[in-house]
């Protein structure tokens, strides 16, 4: 999901890392060909479609449950 015109941002979030893990984003983002920033923003998108479907698992695995009880 890139950025649109209308996208724009506006807050900074810092947080602080040890070597091997500044390292790794340097990696990553080299391998990727893009800045950390985007490789950080790409990661949350797929961390919150990853929780977005484990969410809806859990959901219709308790439908499923409760409907089977119900007999």
């Amino acid at each position: 999901m890139g950025k649109t015109s209308d996208d724009t941002v506006k807050h900074v979030i810092s947080f602080r890392v040890n070597e091997e893990e500044r390292g790794m984003l340097d990696d990553l983002s080299i391998v990727a060909g893009v800045s950390i920033s985007t490789l950080l923003r790409e990661s949350i998108d797929s961390l919150k479609e990853q929780v977005q479907k484990k969410s809806q698992a859990k959901y219709l695995a308790r439908k499923m449950r409760d409907s089977v009880y119900k007999f």
